[in-house]
């Protein structure tokens, strides 16, 4: 990637993480209290390990904490009329890295399954509260949320851990997450979804 997008889509990049972050509500000590034990019950966490993941969520701001937006800022702004902005991409975040380093090989499994449900029924409930989509709406859109989750994790997945993520792929997916949304959409829908979207550059 040449350094002229680079100049571009890091300011883009930086503003929409603060903008995402205003939006987004800071988990309560009570919300952190209930997620621990959720977790403790569906991974069989040890006392230590809910200790240690308490302290990651609470210093991160909760599960998929401290990720900022994903490339070209994908995030939903807010609808007309107030509102708060759709989830981002299954990205995970630097909470979700720094528990899934406190669990077993196993665990680990069954938290990224998790997680993976958690992201996707949050941004569902979001859009569908957005948009007002019917129940057969939501049933298609959840498909396709998981879906772009599990592409994303193959992304995530394949990407050095050491340099900068490939921005164009991103946005590709991110793309493509957005027009298979869209096509479940009606004309009033897409209006209400198109004006929320953040202006490409």
């Amino acid at each position: 990637m040449n350094k002229r997008i680079w100049i571009t889509v890091l300011p883009v990049v930086f503003l929409a993480s603060l903008a995402i972050a205003a939006q987004m509500p800071q988990q309560k000590p009570q919300d952190v209290a209930a997620k621990i034990k959720k977790w403790q019950a569906a991974l069989n966490l040890t006392e230590k390990q809910a200790a240690d993941i308490r302290q990651v969520l609470e210093r991160t701001g909760g599960p998929g904490g401290e990720q900022g937006p994903p490339p070209g800022g994908d995030e939903m702004g807010p609808p007309p009329g107030g509102g708060g902005g759709m989830p981002p991409m299954g990205m995970g975040g630097r909470s979700d890295r720094e528990v899934e380093a406190l669990l077993t090989k196993d665990q680990a499994v069954k938290f990224r399954a998790l997680r993976k449900t958690e992201r996707v029924d949050e941004q569902l409930a979001q859009l569908t509260e957005q948009l007002k989509l019917t129940p057969d709406q939501a049933v298609k859109i959840k498909a396709v949320l998981a879906a772009a989750d599990d592409r994303e994790a193959g992304f995530r997945d394949s990407s050095p851990e050491d340099g900068p993520p490939d921005f164009e792929a991103l946005m590709a997916l991110q793309e493509k997450r957005n027009a298979e949304i869209m096509a479940v959409l009606t004309p009033a829908q897409k209006k209400i979804f198109e004006a929320s979207q953040p202006e490409r550059r």
